[in-house]
């Protein structure tokens, strides 16, 4: 018997078709799976030896010295495995760097961060989990570590698929509609960055997915509210950006505790009740926990981190102070951005993907229209309107309040859109519940296939 908040229930809408049978029910994820599969080792494939801009390399560092080395420590220098491999191979479109290939003893003041580090912000978690599957994967392969790290990629776009099916199911959202926003995912610039190198971005829409159906399942009185602390602190330790998906769960909470409050009008706090999980007071308890066993985690790390410290962390060069202009272009960074967020080349108008922004920017308006349709179709008293509130406000103003906050603290950066991959399945939630229209659905499925088709076609080239 599960304990949590009795709430309003999405009203059952009956899809006629095949929706109706097993397959029917089934071949959507099972679509979305196939195409991630496909998707994934076709581009991993014709990928060279070059690492990603996007610190591909300690992260393969990171990976030479597993399972010896557990936790990276701050000021500790790049194995000779990734030196070789920085000075033979390099980085995409930048070439090798630092001493000459296979130099007998490179002076590592020559490669980039002076040979420095710069991984051991990261818990072990993913690094851990991505070099048992590499192991794996080479034990039927002839694939180097590098390379069967980058094919695990495919396997955590085929999961958020299958969470991501799962959570716009909850809302009844008509299987088309949930095919073609999963296949706008795929065939992402976003996706092709991510789930084809190693990236510590990979988790990041599955754990934002997994939460927000743990979070509706609350809400409406299905599971358990404490679930989401534990799902909250274990997201962050993956990667501290996913404290955003901890944030949009906590303020949907705090939404729907105050719209049930107007909506009933009542007041006063009944703490026993809280503390159970039970009534509407338990969103607030829940809210709280789960935002304070987030930032407690990361603290923890932070702790270990300065523990194990060997030196002064790298300097990377890429802090800047926080400008008017900067902080009103975060405003729009993760909407429009996210699902299309690229590689630029320093120097260079030429993205590290140069597929055609004519192709990609429908993706952004997909997101646009639906957090902004939702927004003004949903009204406070409707059900799920807490939700699509909650998606819209960190849409908009999570990354200006991200770069605040890393003012702050002296260390804002250009915030990367793809920070905002964890708040992601509730922006292509908004899009799925006002999608009703046939002629739409067909757009919706036709354009992201398209467009699947030619990432496929020119991978040979491009990757």
């Amino acid at each position: 018997m599960t304990t949590g908040v009795t709430g309003l229930r999405s009203p059952a809408v009956t899809h006629k078709g095949l929706s109706g049978s097993w397959f029917g029910k089934r071949w959507v994820p099972l679509v979305l799976v196939f195409a991630s599969f496909v998707m994934g080792f076709t581009v991993t494939a014709h990928h060279s030896q070059a690492l990603s801009p996007i610190d591909e390399w300690v992260y393969a560092d990171y990976l030479y010295k597993l399972p010896q080395q557990p936790i990276i420590e701050r000021g500790e220098k790049i194995g000779p495995e990734a030196l070789e491999l920085m000075a033979c191979v390099g980085v995409r479109e930048y070439g090798p760097m630092g001493a000459a290939c296979r130099a007998p003893h490179p002076d590592i003041s020559k490669f980039p961060q002076h040979g420095i580090s710069s991984a051991d912000s990261y818990t072990p978690i993913y690094f851990v989990t991505t070099w048992a599957a590499a192991k794996a994967i080479q034990l039927v392969t002839p694939f180097s570590l590098v390379e069967a790290a980058r094919y695990t990629g495919a396997f955590w776009l085929a999961g958020g698929m299958l969470l991501f099916w799962w959570f716009l199911r909850l809302f009844r959202v008509h299987p088309v509609v949930v095919l073609g926003l999963g296949l706008a995912v795929i065939a992402s610039p976003f996706a092709w960055w991510t789930y084809t190198f190693v990236s510590t971005d990979a988790p990041s829409f599955a754990l934002g997915t997994f939460a927000l159906i743990a979070a509706v399942k609350y809400v409406r009185g299905q599971w358990s509210g404490w679930w989401l602390p534990l799902i909250g602190a274990v997201a962050t330790l993956v990667k501290i950006s996913n404290i955003l998906g901890v944030a949009l769960v906590c303020l949907y909470l705090l939404i729907e505790f105050v719209l049930r409050r107007l909506r009933s009008r009542r007041r006063g706090f009944e703490w026993a009740r809280s503390v159970r999980g039970a009534g509407d007071d338990g969103l607030l308890v829940v809210a709280i926990a789960s935002a304070v066993a987030a930032i407690a985690a990361e603290a923890v790390w932070l702790v270990i981190q300065s523990a194990v410290a060997i030196g002064p962390g790298v300097n990377q060069g890429i802090t800047i102070p926080l400008k008017a202009l900067d902080l009103g272009q975060q405003f729009v960074n993760f909407l429009p951005g996210t699902i299309v967020s690229n590689v630029h080349i320093t120097g260079s108008i030429v993205p590290g993907l140069p597929i055609p922004e004519y192709l990609i920017i429908p993706l952004s308006w997909i997101c646009i229209a639906g957090v902004i349709g939702a927004f003004a179709h949903y009204r406070w008293r409707r059900t799920n309107s807490s939700l699509v509130y909650a998606i819209a406000i960190a849409a908009i103003f999570f990354a200006p309040l991200l770069a605040i906050a890393l003012s702050l603290m002296g260390s804002y950066f250009p915030i990367p859109a793809r920070y905002g991959a964890v708040i992601l399945p509730g922006v292509l939630l908004t899009v799925g519940l006002i999608v009703k229209n046939r002629f739409l659905m067909a757009v919706l499925v036709a354009y992201p296939l398209t467009l699947l088709i030619i990432i496929l076609i020119k991978a040979p080239v491009w990757a």
